[in-house]
């Protein structure tokens, strides 16, 4: 019995070495080369947007082939934060979490899973964290896009990264994140402010990027 174990976790062993063999072999950046700042919509609607600079610090931090973060106003005192990075080859990337970083500046942090209905009827799933610190509270919407396919937890992402890395030879990533305050105004209308947002935003995004980024 013992030596019947032993062979099948070598097959086992062999197995995942073969795979992960054949994973760095195929392994290509992508053709892709965006940049975020000219296909990223400024106006959304009604929303118009504000260039939020980006440090060196926090550029080397993300470690991304482009990023792009903007602030998106309605005029009607909702502010909308955008965060969107590209990497060519996700294993380089340095795209993470938002909870930690909450979690690092000493936010309370509650992470559920909410689904938007776009105009098409296509729907989305997403990641949607609420957090908290003192008298401060903020709503924030994520997902990542690895091979342009939408992933909605952390696990997916690797998922997809290994399948698509085998299948397809792609390592690009797309990370999305979507914030709005909560301070002083009811959580249910913000939230359902940025997914009006998102519902409109994320086909007019869509639309800039080549057909071949989703296939």
């Amino acid at each position: 019995m013992m030596t019947n174990l032993r062979i099948l976790n070598l097959i086992l062993l062999f197995a995942i070495s073969v795979n992960i063999m054949i994973y760095f072999a195929l392994k290509k950046e992508a053709e892709f080369d965006f940049d975020l700042g000219k296909m990223v919509p400024k106006r959304n609607g009604v929303w118009v947007s504000k260039e939020i600079p980006i440090n060196d610090y926090l550029r080397e931090g993300v470690k991304a082939d482009s990023a792009l973060w903007r602030s998106y106003h309605d005029g009607n005192g909702n502010v909308i934060e955008v965060w969107v990075l590209f990497y060519k080859d996700q294993s380089r990337s340095n795209a993470h979490n938002p909870i930690t970083c909450f979690d690092g500046a000493g936010w309370s942090t509650e992470k559920d899973k909410d689904t938007i209905t776009l105009k098409d009827g296509a729907t989305m799933r997403m990641m949607k964290i609420f957090v908290t610190k003192d008298y401060k509270k903020k709503l924030s919407y994520y997902w990542y896009m690895p091979a342009g396919q939408i992933a909605d937890s952390e696990f997916k992402q690797n998922i997809y990264k290994f399948y698509y890395g085998l299948l397809k030879s792609r390592r690009d990533l797309l990370f999305l994140s979507f914030s709005i305050d909560a301070s002083n105004k009811d959580i249910r209308s913000q939230e359902n402010v940025i997914k009006g947002f998102i519902q409109s935003f994320y086909p007019s995004l869509k639309n800039e990027f080549p057909p071949s980024y989703f296939n």
